[in-house]
């Protein structure tokens, strides 16, 4: 996958989630975004540096489940 991560104003971030194979709206949903199995977005407030935690824990995480199934 591939995440974008864009300050759109002081503690307002977007983020675009991007994948060739992997259902990333369903990663997106996990932070009230949506979109389709292969392109989403979603929107957190806070400083870049924790929406970049936040959303590749959650990632790593996701990632993991996804090989189990």
């Amino acid at each position: 996958i591939a995440l974008l991560f864009r300050e759109v104003k002081p503690r307002g971030i977007r983020i675009g989630f991007r994948s060739d194979s992997i259902d990333v709206g369903k990663l997106a949903a996990r932070f009230g975004g949506g979109g389709h199995k292969l392109a989403a977005g979603a929107k957190l407030s806070g400083s870049l540096d924790e929406a970049v935690e936040k959303v590749l824990a959650a990632a790593r995480e996701y990632l993991g489940e996804e090989d189990q199934t």
